[in-house]
């Protein structure tokens, strides 16, 4: 699956696309795991101290927000986009 990464979570991966590996019961939690092992410079961006998103960490799944799929356990397929935005903010 493609994940794709979008401002300063770009800049901290220094990647903007990433190819993740999934498997039939891969979840969000499972991607953003790996992912954030992979680029540990993401993990104050995307968790909390107790395991969750962090709140201003928006994680969209085929360009739905997954608060209100089924949050961390949304399962993903192989063909599937996921994009995950920080905080935007401006005046």
């Amino acid at each position: 699956m493609k994940v794709k990464l979008y401002a300063t979570m770009r800049l901290k991966a220094g990647q903007k696309l990433v190819d993740m590996a999934t498997t039939p019961n891969t979840t969000v939690r499972h991607i953003l795991t790996e992912l954030t092992a992979r680029y540990p410079a993401l993990k104050e961006g995307i968790w909390n101290e107790s395991g969750g998103l962090v709140d201003y960490c928006h994680v969209l799944v085929n360009g739905r927000n997954v608060r209100y799929l089924s949050g961390l356990d949304t399962p993903l397929q192989p063909d599937d986009t996921m994009d995950i935005f920080p905080p935007v903010g401006g005046g």
